[in-house]
């Protein structure tokens, strides 16, 4: 008895193995938008409490003559060495993860 040819689309067959990447990336990237979002928030509130305990000192350098760039930048001195220093670490981790999750594809 003559068995009936089956075919397929070579698309459909690698759309199929990769279906399963797809959707982890779609929820990799959701829950990458939310830690995101949740350390900006918390960058946020931990800004507004380090601007508010030096009050004083601000205060009392502009009425010794200090200017506003210079308030500005002692404020923010702190939070920039902080983000100098977590960029290059999370880069690194960054591209180690991703390095060996990309070897597992073909």
């Amino acid at each position: 008895m003559l068995k009936s040819y089956e075919y397929f689309f070579l698309e459909d067959y690698y759309n199929e193995q990769y279906r399963n990447k797809m959707r982890f990336g779609k929820v990799f990237g959701l829950f990458a938008f939310l830690a995101i979002f949740i350390a900006a928030l918390g960058l946020f509130g931990l800004s507004a409490y380090t601007t508010l305990q030096p009050t004083r000192e601000i205060g009392l350098r502009k009425v010794l003559g200090s200017s506003v760039g210079h308030a500005v930048l002692l404020l923010l001195r702190y939070f920039f060495i902080q983000v100098l220093i977590a960029v290059p670490i999370g880069l690194g981790v960054g591209y180690l993860i991703m390095s060996g999750w990309l070897q597992n594809f073909p």
